[in-house]
Order: C-alpha cells, then structure tokens, then sequence
C-alpha cells in the first residue's frame, strides 16, 4: 500500500503575532475554508513569557500540550481551572472561555490543536517514554510531531517512514489504519470529521 504524506520542516512553519497581540506563535499547520476566513483546525506552538489572558478563540476547542519549562496554571471564567506540570501534559478547554495562564517559574513553550466546533474534533495521544507503541488511526487526516528527537513510524505494511527533529509528519485520509511508532516524546493528531 502506497501512503500519500508530507513532512514539513520548520522552514515552512510560519511565525505570527497573537490575537491579543501579547506574543508570537509558530503556525506548524492550518486548514483554511474555501472563504479564507478562520480555519477548520490549526497546530501551532508558542513561547510563552509571561502571566496574562490568552487569545479570544471562540468558535473553536482547544488542546494545549506542555512541551518546555515548569508549567503553568490556567484559569477559566467559566470553569475549574487547570495545571499543567511536566512535559507532555496536555488539557482541553474551549476557546470561548475566558482564560488567563500563570507560569510556575519562568517561559514555558507549548503545542496548541484548535479545532472549529461543529466541523472537526482532534483525538490526541502522547508518547512520553522511549518505545514502539501501537496506535490505531480512524481519521479523516492524521499528523504526527517530533519535537525533540527524530523518530521512525510505519503505518500496516508501509515502509518505515523517519520524521527528523522538529518536523511534521501530515498523511491525509481517510485515514484507517494500525501505526508503530518509534520514539520518544511523539504528539500524534487525529482530525475526525463531524
């Protein structure tokens, strides 16, 4: 079987400035409708420097990943408020709510999944320790990303497939199939439509 991927390296990844204008973020990837207004889902990463509100992303879901530093707190205006502690701990919340981030000791840097609500949804696992892990893919497109260390994956009886540091891995579906993925600190994206 013949997979029909990209792997996008970071010279097309594209930095742009916060909603709030508070910061930058680096866009990985983005599914834009036919009207170029919003997008459908968008993977994105970002330095964060200091406490303060995050972006108005109403409309959209929301799955931020710790990927560097300490951590921080989130606070919701609409509901509990939530930590993130140690790389790769991830929370989902909803881009509507009013939320402000305080960081525990110093920058952190995270990896951001929004998804349009009532369009897509995200399912995202995380592979935190060295290993070959199963996971099984039911997705209308599927992602990958190393942030940290080079890994190597193949999908059913697909030739092993290396993703290099910092590179991101994007196979477009229907996507269903069993992956092996080999590695460490691997975050794995699946887009379902509704």
């Amino acid at each position: 079987m013949v997979l029909e991927y990209q792997i996008i390296g970071p010279e097309d990844f594209k930095e742009l400035p916060w909603k709030n204008g508070q910061g930058t973020t680096v866009e990985l990837r983005v599914c834009r409708g036919d009207t170029g207004e919003g997008f459908f889902w968008r993977l994105s990463r970002a330095h964060v420097c200091s406490d303060g509100p995050f972006s108005d992303f109403s409309g959209y879901d929301r799955i931020l990943v710790l990927l560097a530093g300490k951590g921080m707190d989130l606070f919701h205006e609409e509901s509990e408020g939530c930590q993130l502690s140690r790389a790769f701990d991830r929370v989902k919340f909803s881009g509507d709510w009013k939320t402000r981030a305080f960081l525990k000791d110093g920058p952190i840097e995270d990896f951001n999944i929004m998804t349009k609500q009532g369009h897509c949804t995200a399912k995202v696992d995380v592979f935190t320790s060295f290993g070959e892990n199963q996971l099984a893919v039911d997705a209308r497109e599927f992602l990958v990303y190393a942030p940290d260390h080079a890994i190597s994956m193949n999908g059913l009886d697909s030739k092993n497939i290396l993703l290099p540091k910092g590179h991101l891995f994007d196979l477009k579906g229907p996507v269903a199939l069993p992956w092996k993925i080999k590695g460490e600190g691997v975050i794995c994206i699946q887009i379902r439509a509704f």
